[in-house]
């Protein structure tokens, strides 16, 4: 988490007007594009790893007999309640089962806790029955504080790869998502590097509190009622928020944009924000709230066939282009996890192997998210490390593990599980690979 505010700033954009300032990111995305041929064999579910190559097998080696670990999901319509992050927890299946592989037998126990305080509560109750050693919480929102809470009393650790510490303990509980200070400093930083003189935020009143926050920038609010997330209305709030003012051509340079657009909601509501913005023509810089990692947002905004240019968030670089543009262990980790998950999609005892309630096999190898596969290999070498499957000694090892690039699917070797966020906070830009939508690390 050193020098995020120094890295932030050398990223250049992929915004029209921007093209020129910023040939660093043409480069990484022509590299991209032409290892497209290399993403062609994922898609199809039989990826070829380059360079170094890290096996798929995880070596299970100490795991104590019996280690259970609980994995919390939130099957609920209610808003903003974590829903959207639900596939995403075939991660944790896709490192199960490449433990499994390497002969460690450690079950994975799924529950849904609904979305609600309540059934956050019933969901730690029915893991520390069944003697989970932790709790993965695959979900977000405000009854996460039931769930941390329930967990305490428990005494059992939880991770949380997409919920922040911001006003949390962190007591027996580890934090991946980036900080309200974090997100705000990639927009402020990126802004200034993309020569933004105000912003428009549309629903991110709760990241920029006022326009002292923003610094010399000036802030001006969009703030809808709630719910707001059909087409149509979303398209009457673009329409009557003035951004037409952000189109190219309003600023003093030729062709520029001098405002830049933060959307900080939903997945739903920012894909749709996103391509009602460019349907009208506004290319200016749009910054997405951190729960733009979500599956959702890119598959939204694939079903929209929204153009990716100029589209930054916080967030891990999506395995995908690490596999296609590094031959480094950091690649062949990503590979090796992309070829996990492609395995299990014609696996027809991936189920089975999970337990009689886990997820089925994979229908979307993009979605199962690195972070959760991490947090679940994190755990699990804790219990190796202590020789115990107990929760408290589990805790206790949690602080001193460090994944090593050739374990994680995104952890770097300095990167350890004393610190939250666990990983390193990071821009990166919206890129085409294929015929999807990743994520890939802005480049200055």
């Amino acid at each position: 988490m050193t020098g995020l505010g120094t890295r932030l700033r050398a990223l250049g954009g992929a915004a029209r007007r921007h093209w020129k300032r910023s040939l660093g990111a043409v480069v990484a995305i022509a590299v991209v594009a032409a290892s497209a041929w290399w993403l062609a064999g994922w898609w199809r579910g039989s990826p070829k790893p380059l360079g170094q190559t890290v096996p798929v097998a995880l070596p299970g080696a100490n795991v104590p007999a019996g280690m259970r670990v609980g994995v919390v999901t939130s099957q609920t319509e209610e808003e903003g309640q974590g829903a959207h992050w639900s596939s995403s927890a075939q991660g944790a299946a896709v490192a199960r089962w490449r433990l499994a592989k390497g002969g460690a037998d450690v079950a994975l126990v799924p529950v849904s806790d609904q979305g609600s305080d309540e059934g956050a509560r019933r969901a730690v109750d029915e893991l520390a029955a069944q003697r989970v050693s932790a709790i993965i919480a695959v979900t977000s929102g405000s009854h996460v504080d039931a769930l941390l809470g329930a967990a305490r009393e428990a005494g059992i650790p939880v991770v949380l790869p997409f919920e922040t510490a911001d006003g949390r303990s962190t007591d027996g509980a580890w934090f991946a998502g980036p900080s309200a200070s974090d997100w705000k400093g990639l927009a402020r930083d990126q802004g200034r590097a993309l020569g933004c003189r105000s912003y428009k935020l549309v629903e991110g009143a709760r990241v920029f509190d006022g326009a002292a926050d923003a610094e010399d920038v000036a802030v001006s609010y969009t703030q809808p009622p709630a719910p707001m997330r059909h087409e149509e209305d979303i398209a009457r709030l673009v329409a009557d928020s003035a951004l037409g003012a952000a189109q190219s051509g309003q600023s003093g340079e030729p062709g520029g944009q001098d405002t830049c657009v933060l959307v900080d909601s939903e997945p739903l509501f920012m894909a749709r924000t996103v391509f009602q913005l460019r349907a009208r023509g506004v290319l200016s810089p749009v910054f997405a709230g951190p729960q733009a990692s979500s599956p959702v947002f890119l598959a939204e905004l694939e079903r929209l066939g929204v153009n990716p240019d100029s589209v930054r968030t916080i967030a891990p670089q999506s395995p995908a282009v690490s596999a296609a543009t590094s031959t480094a262990v950091l690649g062949a980790s990503a590979s090796a996890f992309l070829e996990a998950a492609a395995q299990m999609r014609t696996d027809p005892g991936a189920a089975q192997s999970q337990g009689q309630s886990a997820p089925a096999p994979l229908d979307d190898a993009q979605a199962a998210s690195p972070l959760v596969h991490d947090a679940f290999l994190a755990v699990v070498k804790a219990g190796a490390a202590a020789k115990s499957a107990e929760p408290a000694d589990v805790r206790a090892a949690l602080a001193s593990v460090v994944l090593s690039a050739a374990e994680g699917a995104v952890a770097q070797d300095s990167e350890s599980f004393g610190s939250s966020p666990y990983w390193s906070c990071a821009a990166v830009e919206l890129t085409g690979l294929g015929p999807r939508l990743v994520w890939a690390a802005a480049e200055g």
